[in-house]
């Protein structure tokens, strides 16, 4: 549920200007970190977009025991270096979201 979330807020953020660092391009860094062969498995766990591609997301630890990334362990540290890469366009680009209380209702009818 939080890497869904997490992922509908990236893909609704309208706040992006021409003044922002350049757009982040999810299949360039991809091909930048030679992830081509495990691409499925970061859009399989929501980890598409700069605001999700974190190691402290829940998904991550989805991301990394999934079958096919296990299969081809040799790129976890590929994985680990192409994400530590995005932590200064992240931080430049983060935002602090709240939740309505609505919002909240629901997460807590979720959680319980």
């Amino acid at each position: 549920f939080v890497c869904v979330m997490a992922h509908l807020l990236e893909q609704n953020d309208t706040n992006v200007g021409e003044g922002d660092i350049k757009s982040f391009d999810f299949n360039e860094w991809i091909n930048q970190h030679e992830l081509h062969d495990i691409k499925a498995c970061f859009t399989k766990h929501k980890m598409d977009t700069l605001n999700t591609l974190d190691m402290d997301n829940h998904c991550f630890s989805q991301l990394i025991v999934d079958e096919q990334v296990l299969s081809q362990s040799h790129l976890i540290p590929n994985i680990i270096k192409a994400i530590q890469s995005l932590k200064q366009l992240q931080q430049t680009k983060s935002k602090l979201v709240f939740m309505t209380s609505n919002e909240n209702k629901v997460l807590s009818t979720i959680q319980n």
